[in-house]
Order: structure tokens, then sequence, then C-alpha cells
């Protein structure tokens, strides 16, 4: 693994910032620093647009697995119990290795990031699905399975990826456009269902996609009346619910304790998963129910309701939970569960300053100690002191979404758009979380509740 970007790490809830020389130097003299550092083949990858958060143990210490929207360049990163920051990634031909034959890693991009179980029962190694995107090419894109902190493949054999189906003859446009994962099945040790987001709706794929060469076998014994004209399936080895207007996507135990996949579009919320009837197509793969059930969006809703979901318990009752984003409209709505699932009616958090695309990121923060777990909510397109699109993050108290306070980049720049991607990751079973968040580089908050509301911890440059 190569090492590159400078990262400073400070744990002793001091402020660190490394952009002041003569600030950092002071601050090596009144907490405990460590400087690391790394040199990536290019910068844009750190622009930390999308993320994947593994606890401890899965494996080491708590872990971030982030990439950016400019190429296929990831950087995974781990907080250790004693304060030290360890940050891989992959050189030039691990990354390129990871979807090659079919793409090139300096033409992809990183549209979704998803923590799944290891397919191999009691793997401790840690596991990520990856959408690959080809722009301009939509029949490379596809689903990946990297393990980490290697960045390897899972299956070393590129066909076995959830690649991008023909529906009607042609590749899906769009494929790859959010990622999400759950086990659907009754059984706990079967392998996760994929949902992957395109501009004509939404894929399910059953069990990573790996009975795809079952059903291939299915359909070429079947005779051509039995899967043509109006017998004829979108696919073959998924189900297609078609719908053009997607937001975002995310799964989890939201109907009741049942698993199920959240699908937002500008009208509302579709839950999709498991049929009750268990149907079958004509090769025997799954047919998932596209309509399970529906939640208008709010009255005040604009077109980006959606674009971020964030599903958790954030009340501590056990029940599964439901955060959505509307930065569009400058709104948070939560969908606190009952006995029968989510409610129709959603609570609403606005900020109390200004702020633009409020929503475009959620996270959580348990910040631990005497301090109420934390709603991290981003902002990226927030001017700050006249500078344009700096972006802010805003933490909220849990339950009763109270603002606690309001993050801001130490020294602003244009377009760097702090908060596109934010929530909390701890070091180990006794200590705080820290807010991390994704910018034109990396930050990570540690004093958040001694009233400092700029970096410290860790940046990325």
């Amino acid at each position: 693994m190569h090492r590159g970007w400078i990262i400073r790490v400070g744990l002793t809830g001091g402020l660190v910032c490394g952009c002041n020389p003569l600030v950092y130097e002071q601050l090596l003299e009144d907490a405990w620093v460590q400087d690391d550092a790394f040199d990536p083949p290019t910068r844009s990858n750190v622009h930390g647009s999308v993320a994947a958060t593994f606890p401890p143990g899965e494996p080491g210490p708590s872990s971030v697995l982030m990439a950016g929207d400019h190429d296929g360049m990831m950087v995974w990163w781990g907080l250790h119990p004693d304060g030290t920051l360890n940050a891989q990634y992959p050189r030039f031909e691990e990354a390129n290795a990871l979807v090659n034959p079919i793409q090139d890693i300096r033409s992809t991009r990183v549209r979704g990031l998803v923590r799944v179980p290891a397919p191999t029962r009691g793997d401790s190694t840690a596991v990520a699905l990856a959408a690959f995107v080809s722009p301009g090419e939509p029949e490379k894109s596809r689903i990946v399975g990297i393990a980490l902190p290697t960045f390897v493949r899972i299956d070393p054999d590129p066909s076995r990826d959830v690649l991008n189906p023909t529906v009607r003859g042609s590749p899906v446009p769009g494929f790859g456009r959010g990622l999400a994962a759950i086990n659907l099945d009754a059984d706990p040790d079967d392998l996760v269902e994929v949902m992957v987001g395109s501009e004509i709706g939404v894929l399910i794929f059953d069990s990573l996609d790996r009975n795809r060469p079952t059903y291939a076998a299915n359909k070429a014994d079947l005779p051509p009346e039995a899967i043509t004209g109006a017998n004829e399936p979108a696919g073959y080895s998924f189900t297609l619910c078609e719908n053009p207007e997607i937001t975002g996507i995310a799964s989890g135990d939201l109907l009741g304790d049942e698993p199920a996949f959240v699908v937002a579009d500008p009208g509302g919320l579709t839950l999709m998963g498991t049929a009750a009837e268990d149907p079958v197509n004509a090769v025997g793969a799954p047919v998932f129910a596209c309509d399970l059930a529906r939640i208008a969006a709010p009255e005040d809703a604009t077109d980006t309701f959606g674009q971020a979901l964030y599903v958790d318990d954030i009340n501590a009752d056990g029940a599964t939970d439901l955060v959505v984003g509307d930065p569009g409209g400058n709104a948070v709505y939560v969908y606190v569960a009952n006995a029968s699932g989510l409610p129709d009616e959603p609570a609403s958090i606005t900020p109390s300053e200004s702020a633009r695309a409020f929503g475009a990121s959620i996270g959580r923060a348990d910040l631990g100690g005497t301090h109420d777990p934390a709603l991290v909510i981003g902002a990226p397109d927030s001017d700050v002191d006249g500078v344009p699109r700096v972006g802010k993050v805003f933490l909220y108290d849990l339950p009763g979404y109270q603002e606690r306070t309001v993050l801001a980049d130490l020294t602003p720049e244009p377009g760097s758009r702090y908060g596109r991607w934010a929530g909390g990751v701890g070091i180990d079973g006794d200590r705080d979380e820290l807010v991390v968040v994704g910018t034109r580089g990396l930050r990570v908050h540690v004093a958040i509740d001694a009233g400092d509301p700029h970096p410290s911890g860790a940046e990325v440059d």
C-alpha cells in the first residue's frame, strides 16, 4: 500500500488544523500529535463524496472506506484505540485490478459504497460493495465486491461481479446510481440481496447475483415460447422496479422488524422486498415485490426529496427509523418507526442559520459521556464568510432534534463543499465517536462538546 496525503491527528481535544504552520508548531508543544503521509497518484480522489463505515472487529479498529466522484480511487483509514490513524489506499495497479478487464480506473466513478457481510461464513475480512460507473459507456458499469484493507476482489473472476444487465436488449442507462444491500432471506447465512439504482428504476439481484449462471442454464433449457412475447421478463437474474424519478435508495428492517429496501422519489417513499408468495420467474429466479408499502412525501418537499437516506434506530427503542434529506428544500424529515413500521407523518428539521443543500448528507455520532447522540447533517453548498459553496455541518441532539452546534471549515475555500458526506466513527467501545466529514479534503472532529466548532483531528490535503 502507498502512503501519501498528509494526515495530522490529535486525540487530546486540542485543535489540530494543519493549515497554519505556526499554529501547528505550537500544537506540537500543547498536545500529542502524529504526522502521517500519503502520496496518491491523483488528488481528485479526496473529494469524499461517498463512504461506508465499519465497526471495530471488521477487522481491527473502527474504519471508513471513502471515495470521491472524480475517479475510482479509494482510501481506507482506521482509528486505533491509542489514537493512531492508519490509512491505506491501493496502488494504481491494485485499483485498476478491481475494475479490469472491462474498465479502467482512470475513467470510472464510484457512485456507491456499502458494507456487507463477508461471503464466507466466519470470515473476519471487511467487505464492501462499490458501484463503479463508466460515464458514456453504461455497458461497463458494475458492482464489485472488495476485501479490505487489502483492496482485492472477493471473487477473482470479473464475470461474477454484479454486471450491468440488458433490459429489452440494451444496457441499463445510469446503472450504479445508488447502491444498497440487505439479506431478505430467512436464513441469516445466505448472501445479501443487492439493489442498484439507474435512470429507469431500481434492479434487485438475489444473493449477490451469484446464481446468475444457474438462471442462464435454466433459460437455455426452456422452449422459446416460454420466454418470448408476453412471457418475456425484463430480466432473468434480477427484478426491475421501474421508476425514472428515483432520488435515493437504502435498506434496513423497515417493515416492522422485517428487512426491506426503501426507494425515494419526489413523490414519496416506496418499500420493496420479498413478496408474500415468494414467486419465481420462468428460470427460477425470485421475483421481488416493488410495492410493499408507499408513504407520500410531505407537502413542502421538493424534487430532491430522498437524495440522502439514513437508516438507524435513532431513538434507541429497538425499531429501525428512517431519516430523509431534501437538500433542495433545506430540510430533513425524520420517520420514527412504530410497531407497524414507518409513520406517514415525519418530524422535520430545518437549519437555524443560513444554509444551502441542508440534508445532502446524513449520519450519526454517539459522542458519549454525558452527551446525547447527535444527528449529523451536511449542507455542502452553504456560503461561509462570503466564500461560496464552502459548506457547513449541523449537529442535533437525539432524541429531540435540538441543534447542538454548527461545524465549519477552519480555512474556507470556494467550492470545497464541506459536508458532502458526514457521520460518526468510534475509536473503541470506551471512547467517544469522532465526527467525520467528507469535503475536498478529509476532516475529523474531536472536541465538539468542548466548544470547538472547527476541524480537529485529521486533515487530508
